[in-house]
């Protein structure tokens, strides 16, 4: 992980009324695409694009809302901060679901997006437990030398 992108996350961590409004602003997002009318991608395509936008959406919800409850709670542990982004970022979706089951005209629920959703969670707990590994490194490293 180079030094920069360590330091610059570093700095993020110390703005939480701009963390939250971020996080608040992808979840807003999230609402959004999730909740308008459906777009029709050729069926021709080799991958489903829908699910690669689920799993992205979630990994991003992850990181956001990690980053701002970092800020707030810094003396919890990682993990157990990451649990609680996984445990929203997964129950997020499957309240999205319901809504498009019940609120929407032209979208239905599907359990194949609540799947996307929660390896999206996943990638992103994964993504962000190593970056906090290596910044945990990083800190090592300097109290050695």
């Amino acid at each position: 992980m180079h030094y920069l992108a360590v330091k610059s996350m570093e700095r993020l961590l110390a703005y939480k009324k701009t963390l939250l409004t971020l996080a608040i602003c992808w979840t807003s997002v999230v609402t959004y695409f999730c909740l308008k009318d459906g777009i029709v991608l050729p069926a021709v395509l080799p991958i489903n694009f829908d699910k690669i936008g689920h799993v992205c959406f979630h990994i991003g919800m992850v990181f956001f809302w990690f980053l701002f409850l970092k800020s707030i709670k810094s003396n919890n542990s990682t993990t157990k901060i990451l649990k609680q982004c996984v445990l929203i970022s997964v129950s997020y979706g499957i309240t999205m679901e319901i809504c498009q089951a019940f609120l929407t005209a032209t979208r239905t629920a599907d359990w194949r997006d609540v799947f996307a959703n929660s390896v999206g969670a996943i990638i992103g707990c994964l993504f962000i437990f190593q970056i906090c590994k290596t910044i945990a490194k990083q800190k090592s490293f300097k109290k050695s030398d």
